[in-house]
Formats: C-alpha cells, sequence, structure tokens
C-alpha cells in the first residue's frame, strides 16, 4: 500500500489519498528466488570444488566453505580479501588478464593457474565462470576444480608418447600409419628416406593417389587382407618406380594399417649374386671334373689315332678316318679346356704385363678376324699400371669379346677396346663378392650391337647360356672370360642397353711389384669446397641417386634431384640458380641425357654438364650421342674423381663465357 494526505490552505489535511496493490505474485516470487539461492548455495556446499560468485564489477560476494577449507583461511575473510593471494606468482599475472578480459567482454572466463592448499602445496586448478543477468542485477557464478592429478597423467602420457615418437624415429626400420580410408597419418623419418619423399607431401594424402603404381599391387591386396581379416601380414614386393624391393610386415589398427617396411634391395641383390657365385662354382666344380675324366678319354682316343695312322698308308681311306678322329678330339679338347678356365682350374703362368702393348699387338688380328664391316678403334691411358696376367689367357679372352660383339651387329657396327687406371672403392666393392678394394687396370670392350635384356644379363657368365640362335654359339664365351679373371683375381662388370650396345670391362689388380702404391685417398683427395652452389641431380637408379647426392653434398653442394629428363627440366624452369647438370647418359622416358642436356642449354646456354655412365667414355662419345668436348665420368667413381670433374665442367663454363664475351 502507498498513501500520502491532502493539504488545505489552512495547512488542515482535509483527505487522504494513495494506492493499494496486490503484491501476492511478487512476494512469490521473491520467496521463490530466496529458495532457489538457498537450494544453489546448499548445492554449492556439497560439490567437493571451489564455488564462488562476484558481482558485476567482480568484487567477490560468496565462496563456499569447501573453499575456505581448501586455502586454508574463512569465507568472511576470502569474500573481503579475495583469493588471487593463493594464486601462484607465476600464474597470476596470466589468470588476472584473463579474468578482466572477461570483464570487459562479458565472454566467459576459463584458466589454469595453480592454488594454494593448506598444506602448503601448489596444486593444478582449472576455473571457469560465466556472467548471470537477473532482476536483482547482473551476476558472475564460478568453480574453481583440482586438476593436479589430471595434469601429472597427462605429463606422464605426453612423455610416453614422446618416448614413442623419439623410439619411431630413431629405428632402423621404416614405418607409416594409414586410416581406414587409406590416408597417411603418420610416417618416422626413415621412411622419408626410403619413399624418397618428405612427410608433408604425404600427410593426410591417399597412398593410392600418391603411389598409384602400387593400386592393385601386392601392396594393396596385403594391406586389405590385414584390415579384413583383422591379421598380421607379411611379405616382400618389388616397387619399380623406386626399384627397390621391400619386406614389409603390416598390422592391423583402428580400421587402417600401421605399417614397417624396409629396403632389401642390396640384400637381395647379394644374396642373388650369392646364389648365382654358389650356382657357377657348383657347374664349375661338375664341369672341371667332367672336364678332367674327359681329358684322360681324349688321350687315349687322340693317342690311338695317332697309331692308327702310322699304321694305315698316306692314301688309303682308314688315314682318312684318323684324321677325323684326331680332329674331333682336338676340338673336344679346345672345349675341354675352356670349361677348365671356367671352373678356374687351368694353369695360369701370369707375367707383369703392359696391357697397351697386348692390345696393339692383336688389334691387326681382330680387324682381320671380325672383317671389313666392323670398325675397331683403340684408346689407351697413357701411364697405364703394370698388372700380373697371363697374357695367352688375355688374348684368348680379348678375342672372346670382340667376337660376342660382332655376333652382336650382325649389320656392322662399332667396336672400342680401351685400357685405363681406375680404382675400386670400398662402396663398390662392398655390393659386389669376392671383391677387394683398391687399384686395377682397366681393360673395356664396348660395341654398338643389340644390346641384351636386363633378364639375359643375369646368366650371361653361366656356363652354355647363350642368347645366340641355336648351333651359333656354345655358351662358353663370356664364362671363361669370367673364369679366367676370377683366378686372376680380378673382376668383371657388364652394361648393356638394348639398341644402345654392350660395355665388358675386364679389371685386372695392378702389380705393385715395381712401383709402390699410393693409396687413392691420399693420392687423389683434395680440399674442395662446393660453396653451396645448387647441383642438379638426374639418375633413374635410386640407389645410385642416392651415393650421387650424399657425395655432393660432402663436397659442399646444395643437391635437387630428378629421376628423369622431364622432372629435370621442370626443375630448370623452376629453379633459376642451378648452377650445374649433373646427369645419366642412357634414361628411360624417350629422352636421354645427351638430349636433357642439349635443351638445358636451349634454355641456359651457360650451363655447365656433367655425364655419367656405366659405359667408358669413349664409348658414349661414339655412339652414346655426345659431343666430343663432352665431359663424361665413368661408373664407378671415387669422390675425388666427382670432385675433380665438377672443377673442369665449372672452367669449361667459365672459359666458354670469356670466349663469348672476346669475340
Amino acid at each position: 500500500m502507498v498513501g500520502e494526505a491532502v493539504w488545505n490552505d489552512q495547512g488542515q489535511i482535509e483527505a487522504a489519498q494513495g494506492a493499494v496493490q496486490d503484491i501476492d505474485k511478487h512476494k512469490a516470487v521473491q520467496k521463490e528466488i530466496e529458495s532457489s539461492r538457498e537450494e544453489w548455495q546448499l548445492l554449492a556446499e556439497s560439490v567437493p570444488m571451489i564455488v564462488w560468485t562476484t558481482n558485476s564489477l567482480g568484487r567477490m560476494s560468496y565462496v563456499n566453505q569447501f573453499a575456505a577449507g581448501y586455502m586454508g583461511s574463512n569465507a568472511r575473510q576470502l569474500i573481503q580479501e579475495g583469493w588471487w593471494q593463493y594464486v601462484h606468482p607465476d600464474d597470476k599475472p596470466n589468470a588476472k588478464a584473463i579474468w578482466k578480459a572477461a570483464l570487459m567482454t562479458v565472454q566467459p572466463f576459463l584458466a589454469e593457474f595453480r592454488v594454494l592448499c593448506h598444506d602448503g602445496t601448489w596444486r593444478w586448478h582449472l576455473a571457469r565462470a560465466v556472467r548471470v543477468d537477473a532482476s536483482q542485477g547482473a551476476q558472475w557464478y564460478g568453480t574453481a576444480m583440482d586438476i593436479q592429478d589430471f595434469k601429472e597423467a597427462q605429463e606422464t602420457g605426453s612423455q610416453l608418447a614422446n618416448r614413442l615418437v623419439e623410439t619411431m624415429e630413431s629405428v632402423a626400420d621404416a614405418i607409416f600409419v594409414l586410416n581406414h580410408h587409406w590416408i597417411f597419418t603418420y610416417m618416422n623419418r626413415q621412411c622419408e628416406t626410403v619413399l624418397e619423399r618428405k612427410r608433408e607431401e604425404l600427410l593426410s594424402r591417399c597412398v593410392w593417389d600418391e603411389f598409384p603404381q602400387a593400386r592393385g599391387s601386392k601392396f594393396q591386396l596385403e594391406y586389405e587382407r590385414c584390415v579384413k581379416e583383422h591379421a598380421t601380414v607379411r611379405f616382400d614386393a618389388e616397387y619399380a618406380p623406386l626399384k627397390k624391393h621391400f619386406e614389409v610386415s603390416a598390422y592391423p589398427h583402428q580400421g587402417g594399417v600401421i605399417v614397417y617396411f624396409r629396403d632389401v634391395t642390396t640384400q637381395k641383390r647379394l644374396t642373388e649374386q650369392l646364389q648365382q657365385a654358389q650356382r657357377i662354382d657348383a657347374l664349375g666344380k661338375l664341369t672341371g671334373g667332367v672336364a678332367h675324366d674327359f681329358n684322360n678319354l681324349l688321350t687315349v682316343i687322340l693317342g690311338n689315332a695317332e697309331i692308327l695312322a702310322e699304321q694305315f698308308g698316306a692314301s688309303t681311306q682308314e688315314q682318312a678316318l684318323t684324321q677325323m678322329i684326331s680332329s674331333a678330339a682336338q676340338r673336344g679338347a679346345e672345349m675341354t679346356q675352356r670349361l677348365l678356365t671356367f671352373a678356374r682350374r687351368q694353369s695360369l703362368e701370369p707375367q707383369v704385363l703392359e696391357l697397351n702393348t697386348l692390345v696393339k699387338e692383336m688389334t691387326p688380328l681382330l680387324r682381320r678376324s671380325l672383317g671389313q664391316q666392323i670398325w675397331v678403334e683403340t684408346i689407351y691411358c697413357d701411364g697405364l699400371w703394370p698388372t700380373l696376367v697371363d697374357p695367352g689367357q688375355l688374348e684368348m679372352a680379348l678375342l672372346n669379346l670382340a667376337i660376342n660383339a660382332r655376333d652382336a651387329m650382325p649389320s656392322g657396327g662399332r667396336l672400342l677396346i680401351e685400357t685405363s687406371n681406375t680404382v675400386l672403392d670400398e662402396d663398390y666393392a662392398a655390393q659386389h663378392m669376392d671383391l677387394q678394394a683398391g687399384p686395377y687396370v682397366m681393360l673395356a670392350v664396348s660395341d654398338t650391337g643389340q644390346g641384351i635384356s636386363k633378364e639375359n644379363l643375369a646368366r650371361v657368365f653361366e656356363p652354355f647360356f647363350t642368347t645366340k640362335e641355336q648351333g651359333k654359339g656354345t655358351g662358353l664365351g663370356l664364362p671363361t672370360v669370367y673364369g679366367f679373371v676370377k683366378q686372376s683375381r680380378g673382376h668383371v662388370a657388364i652394361y648393356s642397353e638394348i639398341n644402345q650396345g654392350t660395355t665388358v670391362k675386364i679389371y685386372l689388380p695392378r702389380c705393385l711389384e715395381n712401383d709402390r702404391y699410393t693409396p687413392a685417398s691420399a693420392m687423389h683427395e683434395v680440399h674442395h669446397d662446393g660453396q653451396g652452389r645448387l647441383v642438379l641431380l638426374v639418375e633413374d637408379d635410386a640407389q645410385v641417386r642416392q651415393i650421387s647426392r650424399r657425395q655432393l653434398e660432402t663436397l659442399g653442394y646444395a643437391v635437387i634431384e630428378a629421376e628423369n629428363s622431364r622432372q629435370a627440366l621442370h626443375q630448370l624452369v623452376c629453379q633459376p640458380d642451378i648452377a650445374l647438370l649433373f646427369t645419366d647418359v642412357v634414361m628411360p622416358g624417350g629422352m636421354s641425357g645427351s638430349e636433357l642436356a642439349h635443351q638445358a642449354r636451349t634454355l641456359r646456354p651457360d650451363l655447365p654438364v656433367l655425364f655419367a655412365s656405366g659405359y667408358t667414355g669413349h664409348a658414349m662419345v661414339h655412339h652414346g650421342g655426345l659431343g666430343a668436348g663432352a665431359l663424361l665420368l665413368p661408373k664407378p667413381y671415387l669422390r675425388s674423381q666427382l670432385a675433380e670433374k665438377l672443377v673442369q665442367a665449372f672452367k669449361s663454363a667459365a672459359t666458354s663465357d670469356l670466349d663469348s664475351s672476346l669475340s
């Protein structure tokens, strides 16, 4: 009720006026609010966490007894003084800044900080508060929950996760994880190395999109089986684009797979070499034994033929028959000698030999034997080291190689015989069975013939295996060369490309009897600094590309890679700071290294170019499409040899630039 008196002019009350309002509903609402507040406070007092309220300006109006007991204080003191004094000094500035920002923007308050407990320990809390606008005015309602145990568990989990990641990053196996959509979700450092791709290129991408040649292959079939059967699968398979053979273990994981794999290309190659060596050794023992027994039979046959020839007259029919027997036995003896050569059981008579002299003496014989349709060329190394070898057997080996080359060029062609000094290093020796690193004298025979397929190339040293038509080859030519060289503690390497030709390289140990040998590291190694210049490395063989990159980076160069000419041209357009092109000569894809160099020089006339090839330099000049002035580094090569060729390439380019400026 509200009322007032009505006064007259004499100051007397004449009447009273007022209003009466029914406030039953208001009283009911007020009572309900009070009841709700009491219930809220009852709830606030019952929960095991700090509960507090403030007015719209942030002044504290309520705090529960749990907070007072937790901090070792009382509710009245906390309301009067606030509880910032119980917040850790290192956390207080940030927490206050967040609270002030919440007051200004009316946004929810959320912060983590340490609170001083009654026992003197600091414990982490998560504080939340929201502003509620009511008829009595705005008010902030907040809580602070102890999260110390959660923080410690989180820290422990984080440490475990970090240790797991560190372990996965340090293992020798490559590891990647695919989810149920075949998306990369993780890959370790070794995986980047083996797949030759960066993590940022593959993570969140589909494996079949990034490696399309694997789609539908054994890789996809086995991964799908792993997921479908929820079972571990193990297999090995080759991935042709990388020219690598992988040993793979895949484990089911949350609808996807975890894949552990390793590159076993080198091990597989060495295993195959060991198996081939064991197979050849077994064949050698067999053929050696057969040849020995057969020689005994031939001795009897030839001896009796000789006796019969003496008994019959010179013009009798029997005399002709004995000559046929004797001739056939002689041919059989030659074959058994080849078998003994392959079996490494022949008697050698090694001599200190100057290889250039032997080749010069044999060249006229080779020209007569091969015919006019074969053009024979020779390149001799000045200062060629002496070697200890049986000259007669070496002549037979050279003749065998020349005849093989002639048969590979039915329409005629070029035969190049070349000598040189070389050093086979530890890396090269480790990739071949029974090969010692060190200095060698090399004899290379190259032709421009039909070439040998990859499948046949692995078997060319097996006895009686031949790629010639039936009746046109015994299959003992290259095996006898192989056996003779191995018996002479040497090494044979063969390089071939279909419709490009073949090069056979014979490495014979340098004779050190009268010539003290200085190790290559002392004789050739010089200080070299690439000064960070960028080299474009073009090589289709992933392993060769990897070791070449390592050598270049050791010499101080920066390196970008391309596995074919198309990629290389793209890099040349995108990378104007490329200082030198280092490319293989024979590459798949329709564009050779020489064609790539020509197009590169069209874009960059001053660009230095260095070629590399398994063929000899002169062979590539003659039938590899290289010009006479091209710089070529024969494989295998030492880092010091690479350094020297790089210096030559840069000097040659600089000289060309000077000549151009003066002309």
